[in-house]
């Protein structure tokens, strides 16, 4: 582990100040991707000795980054409010802003998130993300790629595949969290295997809530001491099986109570998941606190729950199972993707894809977090940022080669 490189600066609006370069310095892109993956992800490299440059929005956690994390808000505003002109054009200047600072800095860039053109959706945004990594590979000594997910959920189409295949030729290093996300882009996509770097997804410092808290949080919600709060976490889509976890609500006990926390920009699947609470007359059980979450609600929810479910239908892995180790909550899922893999004995439990009863079974067998918060933890602490980041630091160093 690398410690104690000279390199490091304090915050600063200049621009100027962020164009030295020397060895282990590296520009942070997430593109607005998870502020706490970003948060601690800078933090770890920032804490391991590598000069960080984090492009920053007004929604990056700035109060949580180490003070070793030069910080430049190139994204600004993103309030989904804003008319589509101002977007369009906030993003042209973003663009422009990033590829000047990566051309004058020609050190080592390293994409963490989605494209910028992410959230257009559709084939034509992953082109683009083609082009983006083209052009900062071209401005940069080095490109690193992290790839969250091999495929975009729900968009498993030739198109995709073909637009993706071209974004991952472009850099020199693919990050991946998972040696099963690593097989899939050797077999799937036919990157060499020595372009591939796998290094396990990370999470913050534990966190322990004063009881009182808990006790307020739940009473707020309308729980019972005697409730077990189930909660599920995160935007609501249709890969996500929110609708198989309404499924499962006929076979959960009486005093178990579900907790569906997020946003849903699929008008659809919203309306189908209100009609299904209301014919099914779920009210009793289920609640759908809607809409964006803040860092510390959801913290204060997931301290408040004994189980977080993740009925996903598919996934490569996901922040939010770290979250939940993270404070103490087991876990229950269906075996998709890598999941099984963070969940050992005793800090919750995975089940066939798609079955609605045996995920019911689940959750109801499954200690609550009171009982098992300790044990999870304890396995959390396998997964500390500053100890995970450990297969990249040196490719910062060595000029991005595996």
């Amino acid at each position: 582990m690398i410690r104690g490189h000279p390199y490091s600066q304090t915050h600063s609006p200049a621009a100027d100040a962020l164009l030295a370069i020397g060895a282990g310095n590296v520009l942070l892109v997430s593109n607005g991707f998870q502020p706490n993956y970003e948060a601690g992800f800078a933090n770890a490299l920032a804490r391991n000795g590598v000069g960080v440059t984090l492009v920053a929005s007004d929604e990056t956690l700035r109060a949580q980054l180490d003070p070793a994390v030069e910080v430049l808000n190139l994204r600004g505003s993103q309030d989904s409010r804003r008319p589509a002109w101002r977007k369009a054009l906030n993003l042209l200047r973003y663009q422009w802003a990033l590829l000047w600072l990566a051309w004058r800095r020609h050190g080592v860039t390293h994409l963490t998130g989605l494209s910028a053109f992410a959230n257009f959706g559709g084939a034509w945004a992953i082109s683009a993300w083609a082009w983006e990594c083209r052009l900062l590979r071209l401005a940069s000594r080095s490109l690193l790629l992290t790839v969250h997910n091999v495929l975009p959920h729900d968009r498993d189409t030739p198109t995709v595949r073909r637009h993706l295949a071209a974004v991952y030729r472009v850099p020199q290093v693919l990050v991946v969290h998972t040696p099963a996300a690593r097989r899939r882009l050797v077999d799937e996509f036919g990157i060499t295997p020595d372009r591939i770097v796998v290094m396990e997804h990370g999470l913050d410092e534990l966190v322990v809530r004063p009881q009182a808290e808990i006790d307020a949080t739940r009473a707020s919600l309308g729980y019972a001491p005697s409730d077990k709060v189930v909660l599920f976490l995160g935007w609501v889509r249709r890969y996500k099986g929110v609708d198989l976890l309404l499924d499962a609500c006929a076979h959960l006990d009486a005093d178990t109570r579900v907790l569906i926390a997020g946003n849903c920009i699929d008008r659809d699947y919203q309306r189908q998941i209100e009609s299904t609470i209301a014919e099914r007359s779920l009210q009793r059980v289920v609640a759908w606190e809607f809409g964006y979450l803040a860092e510390d609600r959801v913290s204060a929810l997931l301290a408040a729950a004994d189980v977080l479910v993740m009925p996903y239908r598919q996934i490569d892995q996901s922040g939010v199972l770290f979250a939940a180790l993270r404070h103490g909550v087991p876990v229950v899922a269906f075996d998709v993707g890598s999941l099984r893999e963070y969940l050992p004995a005793g800090t919750g439990r995975v089940v066939p894809p798609g079955d609605v009863v045996a995920l019911a079974a689940a959750l109801v067998e499954v200690p609550p977090a009171r009982l098992a918060r300790d044990r999870i933890q304890a396995v959390a602490r396998r997964y500390l940022w500053r100890d995970t980041v450990t297969p990249v630091l040196g490719l910062y160093l060595e000029g991005a080669k595996p």
